[in-house]
């Protein structure tokens, strides 16, 4: 394992070929920078076999709670590789946020909330399909309350009725990621786009 992980020229390969395909198919970049890959595979850690998580549901590879859109089901088995490469498509997959969103968003912060996606589902985004109650971080975005949903979104720490400290620490990184753009050297960033949404 510990040889897959430091030879990553399949994934760097399939990466450049996805982001291409994606490229023509959507008509926009994907996430360009590669670390929301980095981020998404130090936040899940990798597994080889099914496990049950926090709230009993069972998962394998970077978190993955399905394998070819099919549920993760006990004794499934998973490489590596075949992780990596679905690792690639799930962080495209959980970009949902994105029709919902009407105002632009900086890379740091597409990463953050296609991480929160990633680990909480794609169908968090509206009111009636929502079932953990993150909908209104969208009305915040869209409202410039940044701060406000960065703050909201470190409420989503616990799984299975409990506080989880690693779920913590991603919370807080994700709200790190959202405020960036109040750094200055992201402003010049939002002086370049086209605020005529």
């Amino acid at each position: 394992v510990k040889d897959l992980l430091s030879n990553r020229n399949i994934h760097d390969i399939y990466y450049d070929k996805f982001a291409q395909d994606f490229k023509v198919d959507h008509g926009y970049e994907y996430l360009g920078d590669v670390n929301i890959i980095d981020m998404l595979r130090g936040f899940e850690g990798f597994r080889d076999t099914a496990y049950q998580d926090a709230a009993g549901i069972w998962t394998i590879g970077y978190g993955f709670t399905s394998m070819n859109w099919k549920p993760v089901q006990e004794f499934d088995y998973m490489t590596l590789e075949e992780a990596e490469l679905e690792l690639v498509k799930k962080a495209a997959y959980y970009t949902n946020y994105k029709n919902f969103i009407k105002v632009p968003l900086t890379p740091e912060q597409e990463m953050a909330l296609t991480s929160f996606e990633y680990n909480l589902g794609r169908n968090i985004w509206t009111k009636d399909a929502d079932k953990w109650g993150a909908w209104p971080i969208i009305d915040m975005i869209n409202s410039w309350d940044i701060y406000g949903a960065s703050e909201y979104m470190k409420e989503f720490s616990s799984a299975g009725g409990k506080v989880l400290r690693w779920l913590k620490s991603r919370r807080l990184r994700e709200a790190d990621l959202m405020l960036k753009w109040l750094e200055e050297s992201d402003l010049s960033y939002f002086a370049s786009q086209d605020l005529n949404y």
